[in-house]
C-alpha cells in the first residue's frame, strides 16, 4: 500500500503556523476598521483634541475665597467717640477723646461667603484735657449730681469687651477675580467698663456714690473688606459703629449710653 500519510503529514506541519496566528488573532478584542479623514478635517479634529474648552460667560468659574474653614486675628483699633449734643448740653459721654485699642479672636468660614468671629477688645477712651469743657458743661462742684472726685485730663473709660460678629461677602458679586473681598458684618458685645479716676486702674468716679462702672450688653454694625496676601494669610480691615448700653439710672442725666466708631486694621491667618 502506498504510502499516502505522507503528503497529509508534510500539509499538516506546513499549516500549524497558520492556526497559531488565527489562535492569537481571535484571542485579541475586535478593533473597528480606521475611517478615512480628509487631511483637513483631521487636522481640525486635532485641534479640537488639544484645545482646552473655553467657558462662556454665563458659565464663569468662581474661585472660592476661604478654602480653609478657620482662622485666628489680631487687629489693632482707633476708637473715635461719637459725640451727640442734645439743647447745647454735654454730659460726660461727650468729653472723651480718640485712643487706641487691640482685639484678638477666632474665625470660622461655615461657607465660601460667610464667616463668624468671636474676639476680645482690650481698651478704652481717654478723657479731653480742655479745662472749659471739663467744668462748663456739668453741674457745679456743691450739686448732688457732681461727679466725685471731679474729672480731670487724668480720668479714663476703661472699655474691655467680648463679641459675635457675622460678616456677610460681597467680593464674588461685586469684585470676582479680585484681592479685595468686601463685607457687611453686625455683631452683639457684652462689655466690662469703669470710668476710673486715673487710667485704667484707678478707683471709679461716682454720683451720688454710686461707682460708674459695670458690665452691659452692646450692639454694633458697620462694613469692610479682607485682602488676600498670599496663601492663608489675609488683610483685615473694618469700620463699625459700637454702642454699649451704659446707661445707669435715668436721674443721672451727666452720664449715658456710650457709642463710638471702630477703626480696626490687621491679619487673619486661616487654616
Amino acid at each position: 500500500m502506498p504510502r499516502l500519510w505522507k503528503p497529509f503529514f508534510l500539509l499538516l506541519c506546513a499549516s500549524l503556523p497558520l492556526i497559531a496566528e488565527q489562535a492569537g488573532a481571535q484571542a485579541q478584542p475586535p478593533t473597528t476598521p480606521a475611517k478615512q479623514v480628509a487631511p483637513a478635517q483631521a487636522k481640525a479634529d486635532s485641534a479640537k483634541a488639544v484645545a482646552p474648552a473655553q467657558p462662556s460667560p454665563s458659565e464663569e468659574v468662581l474661585v472660592r475665597r476661604h478654602p480653609r474653614p478657620f482662622g485666628v486675628s489680631a487687629r489693632g483699633s482707633y476708637l473715635l467717640p461719637v459725640k451727640i449734643l442734645k439743647e447745647n448740653q454735654r454730659n460726660i459721654n461727650d468729653l472723651f477723646k480718640p485712643n487706641t485699642a487691640f482685639d484678638a479672636g477666632v474665625c470660622w468660614y461655615p461657607l465660601d461667603g460667610l464667616r463668624v468671629a468671636a474676639r476680645a477688645m482690650r481698651g478704652g477712651l481717654k478723657m479731653t484735657d480742655n479745662a472749659y469743657d471739663l467744668r462748663g458743661h456739668l453741674p457745679p462742684a456743691n450739686s448732688p449730681f457732681s461727679v466725685t472726685p471731679p474729672l480731670t485730663p487724668s480720668t479714663f473709660l476703661k472699655m474691655d469687651t467680648v463679641s459675635l460678629s457675622l460678616s456677610a461677602f460681597l467680593g464674588n458679586a461685586l469684585f470676582p477675580g479680585s484681592r479685595f473681598n468686601p463685607y457687611l458684618t453686625g455683631m452683639g458685645s457684652r462689655a466690662s467698663w469703669k470710668l476710673s479716676v486715673d487710667g485704667r486702674s484707678g478707683a471709679a468716679h461716682e454720683i451720688l456714690d454710686v461707682p460708674l462702672e459695670g458690665t452691659n450688653f452692646g450692639v454694633g454694625g458697620g462694613l469692610g473688606t479682607e485682602y488676600d496676601l498670599s496663601g492663608p494669610l489675609m488683610l483685615d480691615f473694618e469700620w463699625t459703629w459700637q454702642y454699649v448700653f451704659t446707661s445707669m439710672d435715668s436721674q443721672f442725666p451727666e452720664w449715658t449710653n456710650t457709642h463710638f466708631w471702630d477703626l480696626s486694621l490687621g491679619l487673619i491667618y486661616t487654616f
